[in-house]
C-alpha cells in the first residue's frame, strides 16, 4: 500500500513604502487618506490563500513660520531654503526684491513671508506695521514696563495717562494672546504664556507704543 504526498508551499508578500507630504497636504493608499505621520498597514489575501501585507511609512514635513517683530523690522524664526515677504493688504502681492530672512518695510502696512524649505512651503500670519513714521508719539518714553524678561506676571505702569487706553499682546506669529485696557496701571498674569518673545502694542488716541517682551 503506497501513498504519495506533493506538497507545495506558497509564499507569502510583504511590501513596505516611505512618502513624505507637507503640513496641509494629504496621501492616498489602498483606498485611505492620510493626514498624519505615522506608520499604516493594510492586509491582503494572495490568490493561494496566503498573506499579503503592505506598510506605510508616512512622514509629514512642517515649517516654522514665526515672525518676531523689533521696532518696524520682521525676522522669520525659520532657517529656511528661501523667503518671500508679502504685502496682506495688496491681495497678497509679492514686495520687490525681499527675499532674505529680515524684512525692515518704508510704510505702514500688513506684511507675511512665505517660507519654503525643499520642496514644501507655508505662509505666516499677517503683522500690522503702524508706527513708521510717527514721531510725535505723545506716550512715547512714559511707559514703563516690568519685569522684563517676565515670569509669571508683568506689570505696565503709564502715570501721566488719564484716559482709558486698549493694550494687546501678539505672539511670535502675529496671534493676539490677550487684551486688556488700562488707565495708569494693569497687572498682566503670564503663568499660561509659553515661553519666547511677545509684542505688547499700546494705543491711545491714534497713536501707538511698541514694546516688546520675553518670557522665560
Amino acid at each position: 500500500s503506497t501513498y504519495t504526498l506533493h506538497l507545495v508551499v506558497n509564499p507569502t508578500f510583504a511590501f513596505s513604502e516611505n512618502h513624505s507630504i507637507c503640513q496641509g497636504e494629504s496621501y492616498s493608499w489602498h483606498g485611505n487618506t492620510f493626514t498624519s505621520a505615522g506608520t499604516y498597514f493594510a492586509n491582503y489575501t494572495s490568490s493561494n490563500g496566503c498573506d499579503s501585507s503592505y506598510s506605510l511609512q508616512l512622514i509629514v514635513n512642517t515649517i516654522q513660520i514665526g515672525v518676531t517683530l523689533t521696532g518696524t523690522e520682521l525676522m522669520a524664526n525659520a532657517i529656511a531654503d528661501s523667503y518671500q515677504w508679502i504685502d496682506c493688504n495688496n491681495n497678497f502681492a509679492t514686495v520687490n526684491n525681499e527675499i532674505n530672512q529680515t524684512f525692515a518695510p518704508t510704510v505702514n502696512g500688513n506684511y507675511a513671508v512665505i517660507v519654503s524649505q525643499e520642496s514644501c512651503s507655508d505662509t505666516s500670519a499677517c503683522i500690522d506695521i503702524l508706527t513708521i513714521g510717527i514721531e510725535d508719539n505723545i506716550i512715547n518714553n512714559v511707559i514703563s514696563v516690568y519685569p522684563n524678561p517676565i515670569s509669571n506676571e508683568f506689570f505696565i505702569e503709564f502715570p501721566e495717562n488719564t484716559k482709558s487706553c486698549k493694550f494687546d499682546i501678539f505672539n511670535s506669529i502675529g496671534q493676539i494672546v490677550f487684551e486688556g485696557h488700562l488707565t495708569n496701571k494693569a497687572v498682566v498674569q503670564t503663568s499660561t504664556f509659553a515661553a519666547g518673545v511677545y509684542l505688547l502694542k499700546i494705543e491711545l488716541d491714534n497713536h501707538f507704543e511698541l514694546i516688546k517682551l520675553v518670557k522665560q
